[in-house]
């Protein structure tokens, strides 16, 4: 059927149109592979032509493109009409425009052209289509459906515009739209940019239904109505209105403006806003509209209306507040300014009666500020509201009821109202409190009809205030039983105070009922009359879409800024609260809620409601900083006018860098990177600054992570497109190899606790877990191109059984490649997954996540930019930096588990070691490397600047700066061209401390570095000296040539268990000496310090060890260079009862007489020693054998038996298994008789014992 269709409507052509046919090329089948219609060839004309998918067309400048009657033209491909910089422009017209590629419908001027010829151009799902100085007229049919064939035969949608984007990609620039009969642009989905356009003679300009749209320095001129978008995200620049007096935004719709819209002088535009969808924060600046708002700000929801904004409301129109409402700022100049729609006075003739209306007292209704709901009005002035109504019946987002309005213009139903430096005209009543809280300050009442303020429930507080020059008779307070008032200190236009019963003589204002009010001012205060400044109004251009004048001032490019990972916040949808109707994820606030960012083995997100709204300034509120400064720097060079724009742009830094890429959906309450759409959040970001920069070109800035992105982002692109959107990539401490530390956080949590040293908000085994199925992460792994720069071994094994035999027999020893490194990660040496809380334990990693990041950087590595974009790579260095780790096992008891200890060089930022940091060859010239050297940055400033906060150093600021501006000034503080000179005689120590100890080091001038015994947070007093964790491991490097004095380090117990602690002396990047004390025990109560007075080990006193904490060293330990100090074994404690017979042990046995043996006999000397419980046992040591000792003569008669035994030899005595003792057989041959004679055992407790015997 799609075949003869199209058949005969090529035969129809050729008949109506004979010679036109032959002059004219006609288009009524695809355009299919890469096709390029010419100015030559033309005109082209259009029935129902589409551009399929994987098709292109170009449309070159001066060519005229025809469409017939009622017809659309179809790209599901790509088409690109015109080039910016054309003398002439490609037309979009009629059939029947004789003025555009001369008569070719061969009617001479029987036909003429109007609006509403041809359908429209649409962009299908998945289509591009650019469009360049060109002129679009007589389209815009009206919208419905028709029966056509495209790709199949079927009923189609039509929109009544000239261009509709149904939800792929749509940049135009400089190009005219005149005469549609509906609308010249409408969106459902997508992404559509209009930039330097003209859009003329509309109903309806611009429509958008859903994506979202950017609308930059465009002049509208002659259009019923500017703009209405319904939930799509809109982003107004720069542009013009003229003629085009009306414009609206739903309430779910995003709604940013850069404050530069303006309005042809005398004329006025209005922005109609029917409230404030839950989840949505909306600013108002000051420019050229005036606002017309209505409806509810729901709860979740937040409005904030800049100084000198004017704000006008409908005849009775009503503003609801369930959730946040901020006007004006005390502190500005400017006056805010909430008037009638009649009022032609501020903002011109608003409502196009040509002053045929003027405003009077209650043509609007009122603000009611209901419960829960929040308004605060700052230098801010009321007049005409107050319209006399009821309780009214009414839903707004899911919320019905019967909500109070009254004859006031402020109403507090319930929640909190504030007004500061308020102006009160032209009303029955001002300000009604019917509950809740109403705070008032330096506000002047003046002209109402039944009464100044009624206090029906609720509170109000009053001060500084002034009611006067109000109708005779009306009441100036009015307070119902039940409401409380204090109105203390105001003027009640009396010097003799307010009339009320309680104050005799006084004559001003009326209170009626109960209020403090006393004292009160006794004459008027001094409140500034408001002085209102008119809406922002220029004058126009001509009615010509040419190319913008070239910039002659501030020739510098917009900023897109691609934060690092885990630097931009996450969120999750909760019910509505008091709090909102978001939860943060991330920052982390506990283990329980990072466990609803984790992934499945696919990388999908287990929670579907992730989302991101913005990047870290100030780590969870109150620091340290992150971005804020730069952010800072940012929005300095916007304000002051050197760029006309910068955008720090969030993403969900769990995926990779393609998925990331090709995802990012606007929604009322931040940005899902979860599915894939046709127009993602960051592209659109780039082209959408691309627009509005003077350059037409954009920067990017891009930190850590971000940098892989930003690469990404411009391979996918291609050179050419790249070149055209981006003129610089400025990479701050990028890991574009990889970096160690990624590593050691998915194989150990390694550094991921938070806080460090008690991570309660995040422990090391929760990070771990989040990290195995983290796309992200894996692009972070060491790659090859790493290997081959660095050359050193990412991890070493000891040969140590049974723990590290298999990794040691399978490696070598060494991981030296990215193969042996892919190895270990997934455990093909046998090892198992450990435990979650093992973090000690290498895990097992994602071995698809693994070969993804591994393919995409053996392409991303070899990514060279084009000669177009300007490359600047900015490394960090001086701080020691995570290089590999140094496996070995630990016993305690009968286990033995995993150890590690990091490598470390200072060729680095703490995270990202220099030749990641600086990966691309600098020898083309556009390619530059920067060195900042946060060594000696740390010295003088002390704030432990690294990886992670490095945009706070201001040198990096300065480069960057300096880079936008084209400015040649000299190297900033800290920064260089070049390696920063390595110091080989700098001398520093590294303290490692594997214990459930917390680490210190303090100089002799008190300086701490460390976790802060207060704070919980790391401090880094001590010049030179860094605190770090790495799992298990706490650590502190100090430079000995900075911190010139004695230095004091102090391990606190903070559980029982045993601590190793390691300390390197190291020279440069060569460690010189170390000394290791193991198995050293503690409690929670231990304290541990030890002196170093020179910066040596050989130098540094003993480790003096309080273990029970009660101000006493119980033991030291003196440092050993080059060896392991462990503590002496604990002398064994033993029970010895006596000697045994046949010798008679008066010391045991006092009853008995010593035992006389005949000299020359052999005695068997007998004992045993007995544990607590009573048993026999042997000693840890032999008993010692001593040499009898010869005493005063005796005469005694022989008592005892003599024996003929075998003498026993040496000095030690024998065990006796058979009956549990220890035996020496003396032989006295020899030995003189008639003396007494000590006999001795010496045991290895340190005690010896002896028995008294005599030879006769």
């Amino acid at each position: 059927m799609r075949r003869a269709f199209k058949l005969l409507l090529a035969l129809w052509l050729l008949c109506t149109f004979p010679i036109a046919a032959l002059a004219a090329t006609i288009v009524a089948d695809p355009v299919t592979g890469d096709a390029v219609w010419t100015k030559e060839g033309s005109p082209y004309v259009v029935y129902y032509a589409t551009v399929p998918m994987g098709s292109s067309l170009t449309v070159l400048p001066g060519t005229v493109v025809k469409i017939y009657p009622g017809a659309i033209f179809s790209v599901s491909g790509s088409l690109h009409a015109g080039a910016p910089d054309a003398v002439e422009q490609v037309i979009f017209t009629s059939l029947r425009d004789d003025t555009a590629g001369g008569d070719t419908n061969e009617d001479g001027a029987a036909t003429t052209p109007s609006a509403g010829d041809w359908r429209n151009i649409t962009v299908e799902l998945g289509g591009s289509v650019t469009i360049e100085n060109a002129a679009i007229r007589y389209g815009g049919a009206a919208a419905g459906y028709d029966f056509v064939c495209f790709a199949y035969c079927g009923f189609t949608y039509f929109s009544d515009s000239q261009l509709f984007n149904h939800g792929g990609e749509l940049n135009v620039g400089t190009t005219t739209f005149t005469e549609s009969a509906h609308t010249h642009v409408e969106q459902t989905a997508g992404l559509t940019h209009i930039a330097d356009s003209d859009l003329i003679g509309a109903a309806l300009a611009v429509r958008g239904k859903g994506g979202s749209l950017t609308l930059s320095r465009n002049y509208f001129s002659s259009n019923t109505a500017g703009f209405n978008v319904v939930r799509t995200a809109l982003y107004l620049a720069g542009n013009a209105f003229a003629g085009t007096p009306e414009n609206e935004v739903d309430p779910y719709s995003t709604y940013v403006s850069d404050g530069r819209n303006t309005v042809a002088e005398g004329e006025s535009a209005i922005l109609r806003m029917g409230g404030i969808a839950a989840d949505v924060a909306r600013t108002l600046p000051r420019e050229g509209f005036v606002y017309v708002l209505g409806g509810t700000i729901a709860s979740g929801g937040s409005l904030t209306i800049a100084p000198g904004a004017v704000m006008k409301m409908h005849p009775g129109g009503q503003l609801l507040v369930l959730g946040s409402l901020t006007a004006g700022d005390s502190a500005s100049p400017l006056w805010t300014l909430i008037t009638s729609f009649n009022d032609d006075t501020v903002g011109g003739d608003t409502n196009a009666d040509d002053a045929a209306t003027s405003p009077a007292v209650g043509d609007w209704g009122n603000i009611t500020v209901a419960t829960g709901g929040v308004a605060a009005f700052h230098h801010t002035a009321f007049r005409y509201g107050g319209a006399r109504t009821n309780y009214a019946y009414r839903c707004d987002f899911g919320l019905c009821g019967y909500f109070a309005v009254t004859q006031s213009q402020l109403l507090n139903f319930g929640g909190t109202l504030m007004v500061d430096d308020g102006r009160f005209t032209s009303a029955p009543t001002h300000v009604d409190t019917n509950g809740g809280a109403t705070t008032l300050v330096d506000t002047d009442f003046t002209g109402t009809t039944d009464g100044v303020q009624n206090v029906i429930a609720g509170s109000l507080d009053m001060e500084g205030s002034s009611i006067d020059d109000i109708l005779l008779g009306s009441t100036g307070l009015n307070v119902r039983s039940g409401a409380s008032a204090t109105v203390v200190g105001n003027w009640w236009g009396s010097a003799n105070g307010p009339t009320h019963p309680g104050n005799i003589g006084g004559d001003g204002a009326v209170i009626d009922g109960d209020a403090s009010y006393t004292p009160w001012l006794s004459e008027a205060p001094d409140l500034e009359a408001p002085v209102f400044v008119q809406p922002a109004t220029t004058t126009l251009r001509a009615p010509i879409a040419t190319t913008p004048p070239a910039c002659t001032e501030n020739c510098n490019s917009n900023v897109l800024f691609l934060p690092g990972l885990q630097a931009s916040r996450l969120y999750e949808p909760t019910p509505c609260d008091e709090y909102g109707c978001t939860w943060r994820l991330w920052e982390p606030a506990g283990d329980v809620l990072v466990r609803e960012l984790f992934l499945t083995e696919d990388g999908t997100s287990t929670n579907e409601g992730v989302h991101t709204s913005d990047v870290v300034d100030e780590a969870f509120g109150f620091g340290p900083n992150i971005y804020e400064t730069f952010i800072d720097s940012m929005n300095e060079l916007r304000s002051e006018g050197t760029i006309e724009d910068w955008a720090a742009t969030p993403y969900d830094w769990r995926f990779s860098p393609q998925e990331i890429l090709r995802r990012g959906i606007p929604l009322p309450n931040g940005i899902s990177y979860l599915t894939p759409t046709e127009s993602p959040y960051i592209l659109g970001q780039l082209k959408r600054l691309a627009a509005s920069s003077r350059t037409g070109r954009v920067t990017i800035v891009a930190h850590s992570y971000g940098g892989i992105i930003a690469k990404e982002l411009l391979r996918e692109l291609g050179d050419e497109e790249a070149a055209r959107f981006v003129d610089r990539l400025i990479l701050v401490a990028s890991p574009q190899t990889g970096t160690p530390q990624a590593m050691g956080g998915l194989l150990h949590g390694f550094d991921q606790g938070i806080p460090a040293g008690a991570p309660l908000l995040l422990h090391e085994s929760t990070a771990r877990e989040l990290g195995e199925n983290m796309p992200s992460a894996y692009y972070l792994l060491p790659t090859a191109r790493y290997f081959a720069d660095v050359g050193t071994p990412l991890a070493t094994f000891a040969n140590a059984s049974p723990v590290l035999t298999h990794a040691y027999d399978w490696y070598g020893g060494f991981l030296n490649s990215v193969t042996e490194m892919r190895d270990f990660l997934l455990g093909v040496e046998g090892r198992i997954e450990p435990a979650e809380e093992d973090t000690l334990t290498p895990n097992v990693l994602n071995a698809m996540m693994l070969a993804d990041a591994g393919a995409t950087h053996a392409t991303l590595d070899a990514w060279t930019p084009p000669a177009g974009i300007e490359v600047l790579q900015i490394a960090g260095w001086g701080i020691d930096t995570l290089a590999g780790l140094s496996y070995s096992q630990k016993k305690r008891g009968d286990t033995y588990s995993w150890q590690f200890e990091p490598m470390l060089v200072e060729d680095g930022d703490g995270t990202v070691v220099v030749p990641s940091a600086l990966a691309m060859d600098s020898a083309p010239e556009n390619i530059t490397n920067w060195w900042v050297n946060l060594q000696d940055y740390d010295s003088l400033t002390r704030t432990g600047r690294s990886h992670p906060d490095i945009l706070e150093v201001e040198g990096v600021r300065s480069i960057i700066r300096n880079t936008l501006t084209n400015t040649g000034a000299g190297l900033p503080s800290y920064i260089s061209l070049t390696t920063p000179p390595q110091n080989d005689e700098e001398k520093k120590l590294r303290f490692f401390l594997h214990s459930p100890l917390s680490l210190h080091l303090y100089d002799g001038e008190g300086n701490h570095t460390g976790i802060s015994t207060t704070t919980g947070t790391i401090e880094h007093g001590i010049s030179g000296a860094y605190y770090r964790e790495f799992g298990e491991v706490k650590y502190i490097t100090v430079s000995t040539s900075l911190a010139s004095t004695t230095l004091r380090l102090v391990l606190d117990g903070e559980a029982s268990g045993f601590f190793d602690l390691k300390i390197e002396e190291v020279e440069g990047d060569t460690v010189v000496a170390t000394t290791t004390f193991v198995d050293v025990p503690t409690s929670t109560s231990t304290l541990v310090t030890m002196e170093f007075t020179d910066g040596t080990i050989a130098g540094a006193g003993a480790l003096a060890v309080d273990e029970d904490g009660n101000g006493t060293t119980d033991f030291s330990l003196a440092p050993k260079e080059g060896e392991v100090v462990t503590l002496p074994p604990p002398s064994p404690t033993y029970n010895f009862n006596g000697f045994l017979q046949p010798v008679n042990d008066t010391t045991y046995h006092p009853e008995q007489a010593p035992s006389v043996f005949k000299g020359g006999s052999t005695i068997p000397v007998k004992f045993q020693i007995k544990d607590g419980a009573g048993t026999p046992i042997q000693a840890t040591t032999t008993p010692l054998w001593l040499t009898p000792e010869r005493d005063f003569p005796m005469s005694a008669a022989i008592g005892e038996s003599t024996y003929s035994l075998g003498s026993t030899n040496g000095n030690t005595f024998r065990w006796d298994a058979t009956n549990e003792q220890y035996i020496y057989h003396w032989s006295t041959k020899g030995v003189t008789a008639g003396y007494w004679y000590r006999v001795f055992a010496k045991l290895d407790d340190g005690k010896t014992y002896s028995v008294t015997v005599g030879l006769r």
